[in-house]
């Protein structure tokens, strides 16, 4: 007994649907012509087996069966023609799966060339960062929640902030920007051109201690390296961020790429620590000490996330 499946053509969305009968008299398929149909997305590999290999049915087929899976069944004592169409329709159908396949094959691989997508970066690893590799990444917006513990009073506050850095050419584009650049340079004998990193960073908070209330300030960074390319040196700040009076700090890298900084004001130091997390995470670590730095007034810890957009 030989079995043979009529199966229902596949067909991509908005194209007609493709028949499971042999095409009428008159109409010619040409098998050649699968692997470019099926390449344009015109014919799918089922609808392309279904329209070119015969079907043999000895049972008529009602509407209810069209299109779903049926089974016609020859009997053993079928005539010898039967069996030469039965034969021509496997061979008809070997070949056509053959020439699908092939051409399914050629076009997924070349799909896969076009969307190929670019490698991903190299990891970031901010081991071993200098200086002016630890501002350079540290340009843009961003976005920062910090949580600050007062022992004095024994509080807790919540801040969320905006936090702008961005680089300043020398001389400035800006006239303010020069100006406040070479106020800060002049006030401590410093050339800004030979600085390592010229920056303005501005911010704008809320605090949860007062939320209708806003911080808002702005200041002009300028490092500065004991020698080229050392690990330590100065950070010279138009106004500091514990009192709002010119300020300048001793910073240090560390080999884990930490910018750490210690800036003593008139009645306290403050003490921060910088790091990278991810290329677009930063955390900082911060203490407000007593002017003879033997007791933590606060402490706080910050998440700054970098904006993209």
């Amino acid at each position: 007994m030989v079995l043979l499946s009529h199966v229902a053509a596949v067909r991509p969305s908005g194209w007609p649907v493709v028949p499971t009968a042999p095409p009428p008299a008159g109409l010619a398929f040409c098998p050649s012509a699968v692997p470019t149909l099926v390449g344009q997305g015109r014919l799918s590999v089922v609808g392309a087996a279904a329209f070119s290999a015969p079907v043999i049915r000895r049972r008529p087929v009602t509407p209810a069966r069209r299109g779903t899976c049926m089974a016609s069944s020859v009997s053993d004592d079928a005539s010898g023609e039967d069996a030469a169409i039965a034969a021509a329709a496997a061979a008809s159908s070997a070949a056509v799966a053959a020439a699908v396949a092939a051409a399914v094959a050629q076009n997924d691989g070349g799909n896969m060339d076009d969307e190929e997508e670019p490698p991903p970066p190299p990891p970031f690893d901010p081991t071993g960062m200098s200086v002016r590799d630890f501002f350079a990444a540290s340009m843009g917006r961003w976005r920062s929640q910090r949580s600050s513990h007062n022992m004095a009073f024994q509080q807790f506050e919540q801040v969320l902030s905006e936090i702008s850095i961005t680089p300043l050419s020398v001389p400035a584009a800006d006239p303010a920007d020069e100006a406040d650049v070479a106020a800060v340079c002049d006030r401590y004998g410093v050339d800004a051109s030979a600085a390592a990193a010229v920056v303005r960073m501005s911010w704008e908070g809320t605090s949860d201690w007062d939320e209708d209330e806003t911080s808002a300030g702005s200041t002009v960074l300028v490092v500065v390296e004991d020698e080229p390319g050392a690990a330590s040196g100065r950070l010279l700040r138009s106004i500091g961020y514990t009192e709002a009076v010119p300020a300048v700090g001793r910073w240090t890298m560390e080999p884990t790429g930490a910018f750490v900084l210690v800036t003593p004001y008139e009645s306290a130091a403050a003490v921060e620590r910088i790091w990278f997390a991810t290329r677009d995470v930063r955390m900082r670590v911060s203490e407000i000490r007593t002017g003879g730095g033997r007791g933590v007034l606060t402490a706080s810890f910050s998440t700054e996330i970098r904006r993209l957009s």
